[in-house]
């Protein structure tokens, strides 16, 4: 588990959705999940489709190490998106 600065939203299309800000109030809970180099291109095709970006953020561990990791970052929030941190769990 692990956070970077950023906020996480709901569509509204049964995914959710990041956007990274220099902001340390704006912070994002997630997984960090380590691939193969070879399984790169497979994933950005997976996971761009148009929608989002592969990006490199500073992720911090709950041990407080921090390292570079790759997020992917929707490019255009849809209108009727939430804000995660306000919608009840």
């Amino acid at each position: 588990m692990g956070t970077v600065n950023g906020k996480l939203y709901y569509t509204g299309w049964g995914f959710p959705a990041m956007e990274l800000f220099d902001n340390p109030d704006n912070i994002a809970h997630g997984e960090i999940i380590a691939l193969a180099e070879a399984d790169r291109p497979t994933i950005d095709c997976l996971e761009s489709a148009h929608l989002y970006q592969r990006v490199e953020a500073t992720v911090s561990t709950e041990v407080g190490t921090e390292f570079p990791v790759y997020c992917y970052i929707i490019e255009h929030l849809p209108p009727s998106a939430i804000r995660k941190d306000v919608c009840p769990s």
